[in-house]
């Protein structure tokens, strides 16, 4: 029986389209101008797109850390 084949080219495109779409939001909150907490926000923002950008690229490149 033969394993799956490694198929990460997904998660790359999810990291990446999570990395866009996490800039726009946080290039866009100061344009609010109605935001008294804006630089919280915009500081919540970018953390939660690199966190999740992260782990999304961690798992797609995992199959080359293991076997390196």
């Amino acid at each position: 029986m033969t394993p799956f084949p490694h198929r990460g080219g997904g998660l790359w495109l999810s990291a990446l389209f999570i990395a866009l779409v996490g800039g726009v939001i946080t290039y866009t909150i100061p344009l609010n101008t109605s935001d008294l907490e804006r630089s919280a926000h915009m500081a919540l923002a970018g953390m939660i797109t690199v966190i999740v950008s992260g782990i999304l690229a961690i798992c797609a490149s995992a199959h080359w850390w293991m076997h390196r």
